[in-house]
């Protein structure tokens, strides 16, 4: 989005924004999504980049390039394997001096849901 008067009142009016409930039916069809505030504070840019919401039934980052396609594959065959995630708590209860878990293990866990939950793979189903 082009910014067009980069003031003070631009950056109230941006600010603003943030506590209005996003309206989820104009964010499908305008771009509206602001995923960091990397200039605005002291001075804006020339553009303000923002974002469509994404499709709620399909995945944003699929077709994969074909280049990548195959180790996809290969990392959610190991990740949807029972044994892998056996062979994980096992690895992290040796790993620890400590009585609770830490927040590497949990980052680590995290992180694979998350990427399997974005391209609509169920590793643990």
């Amino acid at each position: 989005m082009e910014v067009t008067e980069p003031s003070q009142d631009y950056t109230t009016e941006v600010l603003e924004s943030f506590k209005d409930p996003l309206d989820l039916q104009r964010a499908f069809q305008e771009p509206m999504i602001k995923d960091s505030l990397i200039s605005g504070w002291l001075v804006w840019g020339a553009t303000d980049d923002r974002f469509l919401a994404p499709a709620p039934d399909t995945s944003t980052f699929q077709p994969w390039d074909p280049g990548s396609a195959e180790a996809v594959e290969i990392v959610r065959r190991v990740c949807c394997d029972p044994e892998y995630w056996n062979a994980v708590a096992t690895y992290f209860a040796e790993e620890t001096s400590q009585d609770t878990l830490t927040v590497d293990n949990i980052s680590a866990t995290k992180s694979i849901c998350k990427f399997f939950c974005l391209f609509s793979y169920r590793p643990f189903s």
